[in-house]
């Protein structure tokens, strides 16, 4: 770790903090910047008239003060965490630098301008990608400044412990991640009072550990991190990494330092002379580019914006932000670029599943196991064509290697992995009776499903409510696939499901079907028919071979059911005529309106009907 300062170097830093600390207050941020507030109040704005793609949340606090690090998702449909690649927008995590969050707070802007302009480029963009904002890592550093100390960079934390705000506070929040920390052996990195103070152990800051929790629940295929030069070099783009006490560069070097290049030139240097600069950056400190790399194999540059921290003249910073336009353009266009992808799931039961996914010419002893999503088992990488060799590893399964991947042009190639359980749990059964929103004019009948193959009991749950937070009825020991109420079920709506257990443990729930009871003297002729239109959940899904679409039709009309890829082409129309009212059911095979068989994947069933649309999500395995 180095030598302790001298005497001398500790007075020195001891002085300079005192300066620091005394100039709290005496000066003001210039008036072209916005305010934590007022970008938080923009991106309101924004969203009230954009909800659909726009959605504010918070994806932790700050250290001292609990201050909101909030962030805005911009997607089609915001209110959802869709099968899409992440993009982080980061800024912020130097408080004396505020020209990263203009920059991301102009590009929000510019997004939703050419959304409403019907962009072509803007709305592919928003349909297949989360672009995640977030403008202020370091929000009550942020708030620092802006109260009049505008060379403040740390957050707040209390390195002494005696309540008190002084000059021994603060961690750099752009030090204080894992890989990298131990390397940072710098005399600024250990001392508290300095502004480069890394902190006492990686993770110290809640925000660097809400920053981490929200990249591990996403895993980012690429990132963006603005700063801008309170010291060193500006207009550059620094990308991971040379691993001067590990391996060297990164194992994605080739790949990665050419999206770097191709990004910087895409942005114009104040001067309007030349681009921006690209540079490799060094893991000696624990800098976030560094962690989302290291861990999940982020594309994740640092952007040192202008060639200072602090522009006062907003002529120059309108012109600044507006030059990062096509950088960020091309950033996601590049996101959304040649990589390798798929869904990992558990073969027995079609649960997806948080595996590793190693490429052997892609690694090396300095990064982290590369895994899926734990939510839906998608994994995604952006690599250069080539032929590659996946390996997919997971504790409990046999391991997996597929040859000769190959990645060609631009496009992603997409390989669907089903691991193989060494001690596998039973699959979901399927709901037979009562089937989805029936009508059923008695309390007293008997529930069917189906028996999935390894099992030696279920489980069954009937509730009032989706989340089955309020249950009606609940059963774990049953032995067979029926289950049938010993006194009458009150009238009412409900949801129910099931899942099957053996040796190895529970296997996942059915789907939930619901229903409704209704009393037999409120049963009227009409109730044998739909009394409104519904497009039902394909099942099964996935599904490899075929699987069965139903809708409800409460009267005789014109029916569109139409089937879509993930980008919006159309595959198949399904039907478009006139049917009578009733429910009716439709098989789709997997071929397209050509007859030929389409690829692995997602697509979207779409109903269009006398003024009601709905769409449900497929997915083929094959």
């Amino acid at each position: 770790m180095g030598q302790m300062p001298s005497k001398w170097l500790r007075r020195c830093l001891l002085l300079t903090g005192i300066l620091i600390y005394h100039s709290l207050f005496a000066d003001e941020l210039p008036s072209r910047y916005h305010t934590y507030s007022q970008i938080l109040d923009s991106f309101a704005v924004m969203q009230n008239h954009y909800s659909e793609i726009l959605k504010i949340d918070t994806l932790g606090y700050s250290q001292r003060d609990s201050v909101p690090i909030f962030y805005l998702k911009i997607s089609d449909n915001a209110d959802l965490d869709e099968d899409e690649p992440a993009v982080f927008l980061c800024a912020g995590a130097h408080s004396e630098e505020p020209l990263g969050p203009e920059v991301l707070l102009n590009y929000a802007s510019y997004l939703v301008n050419k959304y409403q302009q019907e962009d072509w480029s803007t709305l592919w963009h928003l349909r297949n990608l989360e672009i995640y904002v977030i403008p202020f890592i370091n929000p009550e550093g942020r708030l620092v400044v802006e109260w009049g100390n505008l060379n403040w960079r740390k957050n707040k934390s209390d390195n002494d412990s005696n309540g008190v705000f002084n000059i021994h506070d603060g961690v750099d929040l752009n030090r204080n991640y894992d890989i990298g920390w131990e390397w940072d052996t710098t005399l600024a990195g250990r001392t508290p009072e300095s502004l480069m103070f890394k902190g006492y152990a990686p993770f110290t800051e809640s925000e660097c550990r809400a920053m981490a929790a929200f990249a591990q629940k996403y895993k980012p295929i690429a990132a963006l991190d603005f700063h801008s030069p309170t010291y060193g070099r500006g207009e550059v783009v620094y990308f991971p990494w040379n691993f001067v006490n590990g391996a060297g560069y990164c194992p994605d070097y080739t790949m990665i330092s050419g999206i770097c290049r191709a990004y910087c030139d895409h942005i114009r240097t104040e001067s309007d002379t030349a681009y921006y600069a690209s540079a490799y950056g060094y893991v000696n400190k624990a800098e976030l580019r560094t962690y989302l790399y290291g861990h999940y194999g982020t594309v994740a540059f640092t952007v040192e914006v202008c060639t200072t921290n602090m522009p006062s003249s907003p002529a120059r910073v309108d012109a600044i932000v507006a030059d990062h336009v096509p950088g960020l353009d091309y950033f996601l266009d590049r996101a959304l670029g040649a990589a390798v992808t798929g869904i990992i799931r558990d073969s027995i039961t079609m649960e997806p599943i948080e595996a590793e996914v190693k490429i052997p010419q892609r690694t090396n002893a300095d990064i982290r196991p590369r895994l899926s999503r734990a939510d839906n088992g998608r994994y995604h990488r952006l690599m250069d064509p080539g032929t590659y060799t996946l390996q997919i590893i997971k504790t409990g399964y046999r391991t997996k290697t597929i040859t000769d991947v190959v990645v060609a042009g631009k496009n992603k190639t997409n390989v669907d992995i089903l691991l193989s359980p060494y001690y596998p749990r039973p699959p979901a059964p399927e709901l037979l009776y009562p089937n989805p929103r029936d009508t059923i004019e008695t309390g007293l009948f008997t529930f069917d499903w189906s028996n999935p193959p390894s099992f030696n009991r279920f489980l069954f749950e009937l509730a009032t409510d989706t989340a089955f937070n309020n249950m009606t009825l609940f059963d774990s020991l049953l032995n067979i696939s029926q289950f049938s109420p010993t006194t009458p079920i009150a009238i009412g709506h409900y949801y129910w499901r099931v899942k099957a257990h053996n040796a190895n443990g529970w296997g996942p729930y059915s789907a939930t079907r619901d229903f409704y009871i209704t009393a037999w003297n409120d049963i009227a002729a009409s109730i044998a028919l739909p009394i409104e239109y519904y497009l039902y959940p394909n099942y099964p899904n996935p599904f490899n071979i075929s699987t069965v679409i139903s809708f409800d039709l409460p009267n005789r009309t014109e029916v569109r059911l139409a089937c879509y890829d993930i980008t919006g082409a159309l595959i198949s129309d399904l039907i478009n005529t006139e049917l009578p009212a009733g429910r009716h059911q439709i098989t789709w095979n997997g071929l397209d309106f050509r007859g030929n068989p389409v690829a692995s994947g997602v697509y979207f069933i779409k109903l269009t009907v006398d003024g009601y649309k709905a769409v449900n999500k497929m997915i083929l395995l094959k």
